[in-house]
């Protein structure tokens, strides 16, 4: 069975790596799950109802993010291209619903050609990236999708119901423009 695992450079870590600090308002990520390790993560915002604060775009740049998916359209600064010492990240919204295309494109492209990481996140991490994160395990994991929804469930609904969730992940089709990478699964 399926275990969460926190993804492998928790906020804190990458704040470290790249040898920042956050100002006060700023603050870590939540609910962070690794899906495809080294190459795909959701998270949760630091709080609010809100994209990432500056600080927080800059540090993920800085330890080698090279994209990050908001999955709301409202309350959305910092989108596009945000250099930074060690690079440039790719700051953009992306539906979680239906197919999560734009997503998967691009971690496909990591998985391709190498690159960084890429993180999708909600205001909490639980039920838009929660979506996003059982649908990437059926596509690059090879996971049912009744595996998926239990996983959603489990470590991704906080307890509350959602119920069109689910039922978006159990719609979710496999598409064969995406490799299975089992060895980057939980």
């Amino acid at each position: 069975m399926f275990k969460p695992l926190n993804y492998a450079l928790t906020f804190s870590v990458a704040l470290l790596v790249a040898g920042l600090t956050l100002n006060a308002n700023a603050k870590e990520l939540r609910v962070k799950h690794t899906i495809l390790s080294g190459v795909f993560y959701t998270a949760g915002g630091s709080g609010g109802e809100h994209s990432l604060h500056e600080e927080e775009v800059e540090a993920l740049c800085n330890a080698g993010y090279s994209t990050i998916y908001y999955l709301y359209t409202r309350n959305f600064s910092n989108k596009g291209t945000n250099h930074c010492a060690n690079g440039k990240l790719d700051y953009q919204h992306a539906s979680w619903e239906g197919q999560a295309t734009e997503i998967f494109d691009r971690v496909q492209q990591v998985l391709d050609n190498g690159g960084g990481p890429v993180l999708a996140h909600c205001y909490n991490g639980r039920h838009a990236a929660g979506a996003v994160a059982a649908k990437a395990l059926i596509q690059f994991c090879g996971w049912s999708n009744e595996e998926a929804v239990e996983w959603w469930y489990k470590y991704a609904s906080d307890g509350k119901k959602y119920p069109h969730v689910p039922r978006d992940i159990k719609a979710y089709k496999v598409s064969g423009r995406y490799s299975t990478h089992s060895s980057r699964c939980p």
